[in-house]
């Protein structure tokens, strides 16, 4: 479905953008090759590094293309930070954009 590869796409450039930001070479298991599945349990994601997130290009297009509006996407972290511990998961990244867009379009 058209959301769920927008998703699956926005996962794996988190997933890159993390490893650009806090290195691979401290922790071998920490790398690329991992599944997401496998990053779900150590992966916490700051307000600092959502916002190097939200300001990559092809994460901005790809927010536009799902619909979330400015006013929306300002203010995103804190909404997807369902349980208020100050980071986000991927799991919590994913759901809170699902729930965002509402009800899902025919050619999701």
């Amino acid at each position: 479905t058209y959301f769920a590869k927008r998703m699956s796409k926005l996962l794996h450039i988190t997933c890159e953008l993390y490893d650009e930001e806090y290195g691979r070479e401290d922790d071998a298991e920490r790398s690329t090759d991992h599944t997401l599945i496998d990053r779900q349990a150590w992966m916490e994601i700051t307000p600092e590094f959502f916002q190097k997130v939200r300001n990559d290009p092809r994460v901005q297009k790809m927010f536009d293309e799902l619909d979330l509006d400015d006013d929306t996407q300002f203010n995103l972290f804190e909404t997807l930070d369902a349980d208020n511990s100050g980071t986000i998961d991927l799991e919590e990244l994913c759901s809170g954009i699902r729930k965002l867009r509402g009800e899902a379009c025919r050619s999701d």
